[in-house]
């Protein structure tokens, strides 16, 4: 099926998608020595399948003795914004969730006793920047699907529901405003700009590998680009009137499939636990025949992931989260939420928390390197024994005498966190260029330039 813009193309499924997508490629652009996919955007289901075709590239061009210029290789979920050009620069998950959050933090409380029964106290900020990433994502999930809140309020027939969705349309216009301050833009309206003029800009050739699952909101988006597109399904042409002309599957045509599972392909298994236990059990009797890295377990409740990654890591098997983490779930999430604790209260407690941190605590490490104890024993016992409340209230001499490395550890933390310190007022943009500087002195070794890491931690005496 070819228009002037659109081929698509069936790969069958009885043999791995991405060296028949290799193949196409090659047949494709491959001449006279030469492998120009300089002007080509491959679009992945997920980051591993960038990482396989990548590597199943540049292994295809050394085989076939040809000089490759590679692709650029993205996921799905980068594609979208390659398809517009914003007035300002997008907004990241961060930069939306602070904004919503003082959207949501300036609103009247029973302005918002719709949305949420109990509105949470000005401090701490915690709970309003998980309101505020509740928000963001459902506004999102809307947005993939062409939607925002004042159409669900219209299609409400419950006046409660209505009043809920209308206090959200209305938050929405306050959110944006915020981020227009900030001089940046929303990913999701920028979106819907594009589709609205009929206009998306497209670098190439772009090429979908197996991406089955693309949203509303990106397909209208492709739809409307004058470039050309290259459709790859993993998937015999017989069974070209399940997908659509991205390839991503009509969920009515496969609704009555009935598909080929016999009575031995099921294992009985009563709980998560049990039924993770079984899958381990499984992948080991798969190991005879087939290395971890081929081997994909699907799930139907998110939920089922972390019991089953227990259970096979304690098989001494690794796995992919193809699901991936949260913010909060990783390192620097943890530690953001430590500082802002830390921040807020300024408590002993909420310092001894932050310290504890493994990234905190090698960078303390360092810095008390010539110190004979153990300086969190101290900050602990200090607690223990003296009950001190706010960090910055002089100690009594006892407790300086006995406990010598609680203070400087204290004025350490005091000065590494001064960039962040007094900023309530500055505008996001203004926050987020002060938060990466600062993540810096924490993790310079994750940032593609150097100009930043000018600025090592403080030691203690200084």
């Amino acid at each position: 099926m070819k228009s002037a813009s659109r081929e698509i193309l069936y790969l069958g499924w009885d043999q791995a998608p991405l060296p028949a997508a290799v193949a196409v490629l090659r047949d494709r652009f491959a001449q006279q020595g030469r492998w120009n996919l300089s002007g080509v955007t491959c679009v992945m289901p997920a980051t591993r399948g960038v990482r396989r075709l990548e590597e199943q590239l540049r292994l295809a061009s050394e085989r076939l003795e040809l000089a490759l210029q590679p692709p650029r290789v993205i996921t799905v979920g980068q594609l979208a914004d390659r398809l517009y050009k914003a007035p300002f620069r997008i907004a990241g998950d961060l930069e939306q969730t602070l904004a919503w959050a003082h959207t949501l933090r300036a609103t009247e409380p029973t302005s918002l006793a719709s949305v949420i029964p109990a509105v949470p106290d000005a401090e701490p900020m915690g709970p309003w920047l998980e309101f505020a990433a509740t928000v963001r994502r459902m506004k999102e999930a809307l947005a993939g699907n062409r939607l925002g809140f004042r159409q669900v309020a219209q299609a409400c027939e419950s006046e409660v529901d209505q009043r809920r969705w209308n206090c959200l349309s209305v938050l929405h216009e306050r959110y944006l405003l915020e981020l227009e301050r900030a001089e940046l833009s929303d990913p999701d309206e920028e979106r819907a700009r594009a589709v609205e003029s009929g206009h998306c800009i497209v670098p190439g050739t772009i090429v979908l590998i197996g991406t089955s699952d693309l949203s509303p909101m990106l397909t209208e988006m492709l739809r409307c680009v004058e470039g050309s597109v290259l459709v790859l399904v993993a998937a015999p042409e017989s069974e070209a009137a399940r997908f659509d002309e991205f390839g991503v599957v009509r969920a009515e045509a496969w609704r009555n499939t009935v598909l080929p599972v016999e009575d031995r392909h099921l294992i009985a298994a009563a709980d998560v636990s049990d039924q993770a236990i079984a899958v381990a059990q499984a992948v080991a009797d798969f190991a005879t025949r087939f290395s971890a890295d081929q081997v994909t377990i699907g799930v139907t409740d998110e939920s089922q992931v972390g019991p089953i990654e227990v259970e096979l890591r304690g098989c001494g098997v690794d796995t992919f989260r193809h699901l991936g983490w949260t913010v909060g779930q990783t390192s620097v999430g943890r530690l953001l939420m430590l500082v802002s604790s830390f921040l807020q209260r300024r408590t002993w407690e909420s310092l001894a928390a932050l310290v504890r941190h493994t990234d905190v605590r090698s960078l303390i490490d360092q810095a008390l390197e010539d110190a004979s104890q153990d300086w969190l024993t101290d900050i602990d016992a200090l607690l223990a024994n003296h009950f001190p409340i706010r960090v910055g209230v002089e100690l009594p001499p006892i407790a300086v005498r006995n406990y010598s490395l609680a203070a400087p550890v204290a004025e350490w933390v005091e000065h590494w966190l001064k960039p962040l310190s007094g900023r309530d007022e500055q505008p996001i943009a203004v926050w987020s260029g002060e938060l990466d500087r600062w993540l810096v002195t924490v993790y310079p070794d994750l940032l593609s330039t150097t100009e930043l890491t000018d600025h090592p931690p403080p030691s203690p005496d200084q």
